[in-house]
């Protein structure tokens, strides 16, 4: 369940540079069924993956799958929320999920008999990143620029103590 919240996210920090000491919504309650219905779903073998939300929220988690996968995504944000907050909102009890066709009608039945808020996000692509059918680029170009900015710290941090 996305919601409207950037409470103590890495965006309105980073992005807006504000820091906002509130945390982002978090329900133990809903915490605990979630990982219930999570362990549910890997014994009946519905899933292919779980990466849960937290820091950078769902572009991030969605990306760091995408890196490590060597995939892409196309996605659709929900009309009634802003894309900055569904995209970077951090608050709890999320996880991102990847269905196969196949198992897609069982993975529904499944989570409608467990009563947790879900909802379909989009699909996996070959590499290319997709959010309300505008380009956002390619993995690859991703990767480059991650793997670029670790080394520049690495580097960085190898000349502060070699001097």
């Amino acid at each position: 369940e996305s919601r409207n919240d950037l409470n103590g996210s890495e965006y309105i920090d980073i992005i807006h540079n504000k820091h906002i000491p509130a945390l982002p919504v978090f329900d133990i309650k809903s915490e605990v069924k979630l990982h219930k219905t999570i362990r549910g779903l890997t014994e009946k073998k519905l899933i292919m993956s779980a990466n849960n939300i937290g820091k950078g929220g769902l572009f991030f988690s969605l990306l760091k799958s995408a890196l490590i996968q060597g995939f892409g995504f196309d996605i659709t944000s929900p009309a009634e929320m802003r894309l900055d907050t569904f995209l970077f909102s951090e608050s709890g009890s999320r996880i991102v999920v990847t269905v196969t066709i196949e198992r897609e009608t069982e993975f529904i039945d499944f989570m409608m008999q467990q009563g947790f808020p879900f909802s379909a996000l989009g699909h996996v692509t070959k590499e290319e990143l997709r959010i309300d059918d505008l380009s956002y680029g390619y993995t690859g170009d991703y990767y480059e620029s991650c793997f670029s900015a670790i080394n520049n710290i690495l580097s960085n941090n190898h000349k502060k103590n070699t001097n």
